[in-house]
């Protein structure tokens, strides 16, 4: 049974974060299909069952404006509109009405982009020593919002986009301003807690002088970066809700928490069921594994199918029959690196959802001095009471040395991330 400290615990809303500690980031939204769609939604986040989820929204006012163009234009594609919206926001010849729908329209666009952007620059800012010991004042939704900034007024964003062209870059050149205009915000909010403003002209001018962009800058996620964490997280979360660990013990939702969430590898994944009275030998556990590795890796082959043909210059009849293409020596070489790719997704996800769910279950706890190794026990506690709940699996008992070592290990590494209150204010634990 689960323990005392834990066991009346509330179940957990668990946030995602790439550096795998408890923060606001939200679960990526869902790719949206279709012209109408990408030019009238925009992204709500809310709370759901366990988690904080993205979810899109139709704005009523550009549905039925882009409905209606869609009707006089219906061959024209996605650039052709970006290209149409931003020659009517850069018209000052046009009605401020039209100009601010287009701009409107813009925003829609790029609430995917922005998303992407600003998840980038909230793990770094999580990953960097300004973090310091106190979460920060400002919010995701601060965050997310003043991302858009560059597109809120009119006269401003068609200054700023003035020079832009969707044919060169679609998306790059604007997340690239969005990225500098946050992390220079995040550094005005370090310093002090100033209220967001609106982002200027002069702010863009700064930021589009004609310097090369830092090795930091260009490693925000590129658009297929974006699409294809889309994609597994997507395929991640219905492997999750098909998971029912009463008619299956070992289902590979279990699995991937166990492997890849505490990081204890096939062999001890095997070892810990078995200490369960779950049979299943390492030899299932790996093929188990290495099955939902394919599976996520065709997932991704198949949505960049094109630029797959592409950057091979593989023959169009080849790659759609696959005929002779797992002899083909830039599709293994690619294959490989997609591979690599899908288990560092897998580590990344599994280790976030885990160890939030058992820091957000110490967190609900009454506020407490502890002490390194109290902090520890409580942890481990907490983490085999989420088990025991979810997967039907407990980590407590006279497990074997090297099962004990590493969940040591995981719970020692993750203790650094409880917080709790204090004066009103969540702070790290300090040692």
């Amino acid at each position: 049974m689960p323990n005392s400290q834990c066991e009346h615990a509330q179940f957990p809303i668990i946030m995602m974060s790439s550096f795998t500690i408890k923060n606001e980031v939200p679960w990526p939204p869902e790719r949206r299909m279709g012209i109408q769609r990408k030019f009238s939604e925009v992204l709500m986040f809310e709370g759901s069952v366990n988690r904080r989820r993205s979810s899109w929204v139709t704005d009523p006012k550009l549905a039925s404006n882009i409905k209606q163009l869609l009707l006089r234009n219906p061959g024209w594609s996605e650039k052709a509109w970006l290209h149409y919206f931003l020659e009517i926001l850069r018209d000052e010849s046009q009605p401020d009405s039209e100009r601010d729908r287009a701009r409107q329209h813009l925003v829609a666009y790029y609430q995917e982009s922005t998303f992407w952007v600003a998840r980038s620059v909230w793990i770094h800012w999580i990953n960097s020593p300004q973090q310091s010991e106190s979460l920060p004042s400002w919010e995701w939704d601060d965050l997310f919002d003043r991302g858009l900034s560059p597109l809120q007024e009119v006269q401003e964003a068609s200054k700023l986009l003035q020079n832009f062209d969707p044919d060169i870059a679609a998306k790059q050149y604007l997340k690239k301003i969005q990225y500098r205009n946050l992390k220079h915000w995040l550094e005005k909010k370090r310093r002090q807690d100033l209220p967001i403003a609106p982002f200027t002209s002069e702010e863009a001018a700064g930021l589009l002088e004609p310097t090369e962009f830092s090795d930091r800058e260009l490693s925000v996620r590129r658009d297929y970066q974006d699409r294809a964490y889309s994609v597994l997280s997507g395929e991640m979360k219905r492997i999750e809700a098909a998971a029912d660990p009463h008619r299956d013990s070992a289902n590979i939702w279990t699995l991937s928490l166990l492997n890849y969430g505490l990081e204890l590898k096939q062999p001890n994944t095997a070892a810990l069921l078995g200490e369960n009275q779950i049979q299943i030998n390492q030899a299932t556990v790996s093929r188990k594994l290495t099955d939902l590795r394919i599976k996520l890796m065709l997932k991704v082959l198949a949505e960049f199918l094109e630029e797959a043909q592409e950057n091979l210059e593989l023959d169009k009849k080849t790659l759609e029959e696959r005929q002779n293409i797992e002899s083909d020596r830039q599709f293994v070489a690619w294959a490989k690196k997609q591979q690599s790719e899908v288990v560092d997704f897998l580590k990344e996800y599994c280790i976030g959802y885990l160890s939030s769910a058992a820091i957000d279950l110490v967190e609900q706890q009454p506020a407490k001095e502890y002490d390194s190794e109290s902090r520890q026990s409580l942890l481990k506690k907490c983490l085999d009471s989420w088990l025991q709940r979810n997967l039907l699996i407990s980590i407590l008992g006279n497990l074997p040395p090297k099962i004990q070592k590493k969940i040591n290990a995981w719970v020692e590494k993750w203790a650094v991330q409880v917080r709790k209150k204090k004066g009103g204010q969540r702070k790290s634990f300090q040692f």
